[in-house]
């Protein structure tokens, strides 16, 4: 015992005693961090819905203007990998960002619009009829 208090790695005050931080200020710290974080997490969560949302309906909006595109040109395309290749009207096919895969389907009659499995109610992957401008 008597080597440890003389061990050159622990910093000394003016006294001659220990100086760093007690138990309790390390858990007040932990719990400081804790807090934040319950607070920070939800947000974040939420944020990224919203992101993966809005990435969806900018793929919806691209989907609906080649289905356009090429219905304009007399084709009638019977779904969204119809639509891609390198000289068709989109490059690649889009994948939505909520869940990393092809979950688009073409409108089932005219006037409609494309739609995403992925759509839920307090998020919905949704191309209405004002948002194509």
């Amino acid at each position: 015992m008597a080597s440890l208090l003389k061990s050159p790695y622990i910093r000394r005050g003016e006294a001659g005693e220990r100086s760093g931080f007690t138990l309790v200020e390390i858990m007040i710290i932990i719990m400081i961090i804790a807090i934040l974080a319950t607070i920070a997490v939800p947000n974040y969560m939420r944020y990224r819905k919203t992101a993966q949302m809005n990435g969806c309906i900018v793929n919806l909006k691209a989907i609906y203007a080649a289905y356009e595109h090429a219905k304009m040109e007399g084709l009638s395309p019977s779904d969204v990998a119809s639509l891609c290749g390198p000289h068709a009207y989109l490059n690649v096919i889009p994948l939505c960002p909520a869940s990393n895969s092809n979950t688009y389907s073409l409108p089932q009659e005219d006037g409609g619009y494309p739609t995403c499995s992925n759509s839920s109610e307090e998020y919905p992957h949704e191309l209405f009829a004002g948002a194509t401008d």
